[in-house]
């Protein structure tokens, strides 16, 4: 996948480091994670066999690539809305024995079975990760990647001011879910009682800014073994932009202040071009706002929000990774 003259490789090269091997892997992964402990940072990893694939949901790379451009999150919300419906229209909702299933549970049992949701795997284990990046199969000549991401105070299970998603019987995300909330908070609730919102359209707007500008990660209980096994969980958020873009994907203007910003490498950028990327062209990276690091990082500070670092793998290295992963 290109967007307007650079591959996601193109953009990734000035960020990734390459690992020839198992060892070089391994030393990379480590010490990406030495690295998480000394800063108190909660990182997750996730494995992709091409490292030319960007960083998004299925759901979001099946609409894409039907319509030949890059969704908004109004569009993936509406498909979304009519795949639950849907679940709910065949009975597939509830369980026998536990009643209704969170929405969340239903996103998550649709990933299972392989219908295109908004979920991206990931594993609390880079070594799973490392498994998914070079397993066999079409993409065996072609590098592959993992990327390190940074959930830091993301987990919804570990936050308590996000841990009711996981029982909401409504999407978080939604309208509906937005105004019950509205009618529950109170100005003593925000850090700056002052920027608390005063009307429930407000607050919606303050939700759409946090919600396309931020990411969650949701460890869920053991639904099934192969979560479990895996050491797995979702990523999961808003399609990366600003509310007052939305829907609008004009490659002149860059993603405006108030909005989320990625630099343009380098290597990428021309005389007289923009420093940050075009809504457009970050959308072809990532379905989500992730802010790619530098590999390997020079000291704690530069480990921001948003986090995320690239191991590239060679894919002469992948059979012997294969052999030593076991």
């Amino acid at each position: 996948m290109r967007s307007e003259g650079f591959s996601v490789s193109d953009f990734w090269r000035e960020y990734e480091v390459t690992a020839s091997n198992y060892d070089e892997l391994h030393k990379n992964i480590s010490e990406l994670s030495k690295f998480a402990q000394q800063a108190g940072r909660t990182i997750v990893w996730r494995g992709q066999a091409d490292a030319n694939w960007p960083l998004t949901s299925k759901l979001y790379r099946e609409l894409s690539n039907k319509k030949l451009r890059y969704r908004t999150e109004n569009e993936m919300a509406k498909i979304e809305k009519y795949i639950l419906i849907k679940l709910r229209e065949w009975g597939l909702h509830s369980q026998r024995g536990s009643g209704r299933l969170s929405v969340m549970a239903q996103l998550a049992m649709l990933q299972h079975y392989g219908t295109p949701t908004r979920f991206i795997d990931i594993s609390f284990n880079a070594l799973v990760a490392a498994f998914f990046a070079t397993e066999q199969g079409d993409q065996d000549e072609r590098d592959g990647r993992v990327f390190c991401i940074d959930i830091t105070d993301r987990v919804l299970n570990k936050n308590s001011h996000l841990r009711e998603w996981e029982d909401s019987l409504d999407t978080p995300w939604s309208e509906s879910f937005r105004r019950r909330k509205f009618s529950e908070i109170s100005a003593s609730s925000w850090r700056n009682p002052s920027d608390a919102p005063k009307t429930e359209g407000e607050y919606s707007r303050f939700c759409d800014y946090e919600w396309t500008t931020h990411y969650y990660a949701w460890r869920p209980p053991a639904l099934d073994a192969r979560i479990s096994a895996q050491n797995g969980g979702f990523l999961l958020g808003g399609v990366v932009g600003t509310a007052l873009m939305e829907g609008v994907l004009d490659r002149q203007r860059d993603i405006v202040r108030g909005g989320f910003q990625v630099s343009r490498p380098s290597s990428l950028v021309a005389s007289g071009s923009p420093q940050n990327l075009f809504i457009e062209e970050l959308r072809s990276l990532t379905s989500i706002a992730l802010k790619p690091q530098k590999f390997p990082a020079k000291s704690t500070r530069s480990n921001t929000r948003n986090a995320v670092y690239s191991i590239r793998i060679s894919s002469v290295a992948k059979s012997q990774i294969r052999t030593e992963l076991g």
